[in-house]
């Protein structure tokens, strides 16, 4: 009986550190996660191209959609200079079911390096009745996530390749 009291007592201790490296391990990995996200409070980021029609005044632009969010658009117009920041904006997103039309004002300019090219951000004040729509539009997509998960014994290296990753993107 003492040599099972003393087995058992090893055991437990055991059984302890095991559960104490795998919660260690899962915290490593959370903060990675959170670290790895973007700070902006937005639900969610669509970085998929839909062709729009921009309207300001008298002039209409056309150009195409590089990042949209619930409450903002930024797009990239084609030809000329467009609307200055704080000029309203009149948006007709040209989606494949049903065009869908959003107001707002212009609210940041971005220009590219050589200044040829300038994405426009819109804030969205007015859905014009096509909140449905719209939302679809943002949400209605493939999920970016994997959609399938598969077993393996990669404990260590996925705590390494998330290391290097944070260490490469540092030096950038």
């Amino acid at each position: 009986m003492i040599i099972l009291i003393r087995a058992t007592k090893a055991l437990g201790l055991l059984v302890l550190l095991f559960w104490i490296v795998r919660n260690l391990y899962y915290l490593i990995m959370a903060l990675f996660l959170v670290d790895g996200r973007d700070s902006d409070g937005e639900v969610v980021r669509v970085r998929d191209a839909e062709s729009i029609s921009l309207k300001s005044g008298d002039a209409e632009y056309e150009g195409i959609t590089t990042q949209m969010t619930e409450h903002s658009m930024t797009v990239f117009l084609d030809g000329e200079e467009g609307p200055g920041i704080g000029a309203p904006a009149e948006i007709t997103v040209l989606s494949e079911d049903k065009p869908v039309a959003l107001g707002g004002f212009v609210t940041a300019i971005s220009e590219s390096r050589k200044g040829l090219a300038r994405t426009y951000t819109v804030e969205i004040l007015d859905r014009k009745g096509n909140d449905l729509e719209y939302l679809q539009l943002l949400y209605d997509r493939v999920p970016t996530l994997p959609q399938s998960y598969y077993r393996d014994l990669g404990i260590l290296p996925h705590l390494w390749q998330n290391i290097a990753h944070r260490v490469a993107r540092t030096r950038k």
